[in-house]
């Protein structure tokens, strides 16, 4: 009967110990850590402003989407008149009844291999400013002014990690809840995240970034 007392006891406490380490654990962990995966690419990122800003906005867009075209320079005007303190990053969330939205991502990533950060976001201004109206055609046109040949592009677009990319940006999307576009989070600079839906106004970003 000691025996099995003694068993008792140290089984006891040996679980207590547990419960503390694993609780210890979760309380130094911030919500940015406890989630996964990252909504921030480790690699292959494209940012629009300061590296070192201490708030990022992580926006998931559809190329076809005419709320994304809406949002594209109210985000652009954010960062530039943020004074360093906003970054910008920007990842693909193809919907489905979008027929050139994927091919528009294929395209986009290509772009930023083939030529750069610079490149990458100035053919998505282009892509914007022509949502409305893309075809096969268009996307190669730009590509080329852009400094990529259409073979090339061909290439990108049954490109096995160009692919990859984006479906696991859409993946991604999905963990923090996007299903539609525009969806963006703001990584805030003690690491919490907020999720934006749709395309707000200047001032309501403003505001969020503020509160």
């Amino acid at each position: 009967m000691v025996s099995r007392s003694y068993s008792l006891i140290l089984i006891s406490i040996l679980l207590g110990i547990g419960f503390v380490v694993v609780a210890t654990y979760m309380v130094r962990q911030t919500p940015a850590d406890m989630l996964s995966p990252s909504p921030v690419r480790e690699e292959v990122a494209y940012t629009y402003g300061s590296t070192r800003a201490p708030i990022t906005i992580v926006e998931w867009s559809d190329a076809e989407c005419p709320f994304c075209a809406r949002l594209h320079p109210t985000l652009k005007q954010l960062v530039d008149e943020s004074d360093g303190g906003v970054q910008w990053q920007y990842r693909h969330l193809p919907l489905p009844n979008h027929r050139m939205a994927e091919p528009a991502a294929l395209a986009a990533e290509c772009v930023g291999r083939e030529q750069g950060n610079d490149a990458f976001w100035q053919y998505l201004d282009t892509i914007f400013e022509n949502h409305n109206r893309l075809t096969q055609e268009f996307l190669t046109a730009s590509a080329q002014a852009a400094g990529v040949s259409s073979d090339v592009l061909q290439a990108c677009f049954v490109d096995d990690e160009l692919a990859a990319i984006v479906a696991t940006d859409v993946a991604t999307a999905q963990h923090f809840g996007g299903s539609g576009t525009p969806f963006s989070v703001i990584i805030m600079p003690d690491n919490t995240i907020r999720p934006v839906r749709g395309a707000l106004p200047l001032a309501q970003w403003q505001a969020l970034l503020e509160s």
